[in-house]
């Protein structure tokens, strides 16, 4: 079937209320003024040369663990997103010393208001600031309850530009909103994924030599671990 263009994801950007996305920025980034940093993000005292300490680990919870995590999201009506985010919040929290933490989260950026942008070939993906501020009076269902809350608002504005949400921030231009970057894939096709009717089948989905310009990238692939 002929899918429809990538020009009307862009008329639909066109048409979305700016002011209300300046609003929801300013207030969801008021007082925040510098980037939550792990401690040594910064404080190398040495130049780093591109490229040249980038590294890549790969680890895999149990299956065991997995499905734990999946019963108490399920239970508490949480999503495994909400989980992820909350733990890395937190250990962002104990490393910076820091109880109020701003990390990049990914969003697949593709609005549900939008006929048939599921079909829609071209890139859509984006990456805006996710706050997070810790009390550890709280009790932590709460707590996690209230970070899924906000990601369901920030949704809303998922369309921001990350430079107009940098010139919304007191963070001073120049000075990234974050340094580092959570990823939560969430896609569609599995490992054992058939197409109908097709002959092409997908088994293993790696990626190399992807890098950012963040200290830090973190990513989550849900699956049987």
């Amino acid at each position: 079937p002929v899918s429809i263009p990538y020009g009307s994801y862009i008329s639909w950007l066109g048409r979305q209320d700016t002011k209300n996305a300046e609003h929801f920025w300013r207030k969801t980034l008021a007082g925040y003024t510098e980037p939550t940093s792990f401690s040594f993000a910064r404080n190398s005292a040495q130049p780093v040369e591109e490229g040249k300490f980038y590294g890549d680990h790969r680890t895999k919870l149990s299956e065991a663990a997995t499905e734990n995590l999946r019963e108490f999201a399920r239970r508490h009506r949480l999503t495994l997103n909400t989980l992820v985010q909350g733990a890395y919040a937190l250990l962002l929290s104990r490393y910076s010393g820091a109880d109020d933490v701003v990390f990049g989260v990914t969003m697949a950026g593709r609005p549900a208001t939008l006929d048939a942008v599921e079909s829609m070939v071209g890139l859509f993906i984006n990456t805006l600031p996710l706050r997070a501020r810790i009390d550890s009076r709280q009790p932590m269902l709460s707590w996690l309850k209230e970070l899924q809350a906000g990601q369901s608002e920030l949704q809303q504005y998922e369309y921001s530009s990350l430079l107009d949400i940098q010139g919304w921030s007191e963070v001073p231009r120049g000075v990234p909103l974050f340094d580092s970057i959570l990823v939560f894939e969430n896609l569609p096709v599995d490992s054992t994924h058939r197409a109908a009717e097709s002959k092409v089948e997908f088994r293993e989905d790696r990626g190399f030599g992807s890098t950012t310009g963040y200290p830090l990238t973190i990513l989550t692939s849900p699956g049987q671990r």
